[in-house]
C-alpha cells in the first residue's frame, strides 16, 4: 500500500514539476561515473564497494521526461558487482543547477569471494542528483541513489556528461 502510494504521488508529481522546468530540447547525454556502494544486510558484502560505469539518458521533448539506461561494476575485499539500470527521471531548475529526480529498475549480480556462484536477482532505486553546466555541452553531475533488494544500498557517485543534440542544435542543455 505505502508504495502505491508512493508511486501515485510520484507520478502526479512529474507533471507539476515538469511544468516548471524550461523547455528541453531533444537529444541524449553520454556519461562516465565513478563512485561509492555502501551496503546494507546483504550477505557476504560488508565494505564499501568502488564502482564505475556509463550512463545514457534520452529526452522526451514532448513529455517532459527522461529516462536514463547504464551500468555499474566494481572490485573490492573478494566481491564483484554489477549493476544495471532503467529509469524515469524528471529535472528542474534550482539557479544554475538542475535539481533530477529518478526511479526505477535494477539487475544485481554478484560474486562474494572468487569461487562463490553468481547471484542475481532484481531490485529498484530511487535517487536524487545535481547537474552544472560547466562549458558548452559538458556537465557536472553528482548523484546520490537508494537502492532496495538486494538488502539495501546507497550509492554517491559523480560524473562527467556529454549533450549531444539531435536536431542539430549546438547549445548547451541541461
Amino acid at each position: 500500500m505505502k508504495l502505491f502510494i508512493f508511486l501515485s504521488l510520484f507520478i502526479s508529481s512529474t507533471t507539476a514539476l515538469a511544468q516548471i522546468s524550461e523547455k528541453q530540447k531533444p537529444g541524449y547525454e553520454v556519461g562516465a561515473f565513478l563512485g561509492n556502494f555502501l551496503p546494507n544486510q546483504i550477505d557476504g558484502v560488508t565494505e564499501i564497494t568502488p564502482l564505475s560505469g556509463l550512463r545514457l539518458t534520452l529526452s522526451n521533448a514532448s513529455a517532459d521526461t527522461y529516462y536514463e539506461i547504464g551500468v555499474m561494476t566494481g572490485r573490492a575485499y573478494d566481491v564483484e558487482w554489477t549493476n544495471a539500470f532503467l529509469s524515469i527521471a524528471i529535472r528542474y531548475p534550482i539557479e544554475s543547477i538542475t535539481g533530477i529526480f529518478y526511479i526505477g529498475g535494477d539487475y544485481h549480480g554478484y560474486k562474494t569471494s572468487v569461487d562463490a556462484p553468481l547471484q542475481s536477482m532484481g531490485g529498484g532505486h530511487i535517487g536524487g542528483a545535481l547537474m552544472t553546466n560547466i562549458r558548452n555541452s559538458l556537465f557536472f553531475r553528482s548523484d546520490m541513489k537508494f537502492n532496495i533488494n538486494p538488502g539495501t544500498s546507497l550509492y554517491f557517485g559523480f560524473s562527467f556528461v556529454f549533450f549531444i543534440p539531435s536536431s542539430g542544435d549546438k547549445e548547451a542543455q541541461p
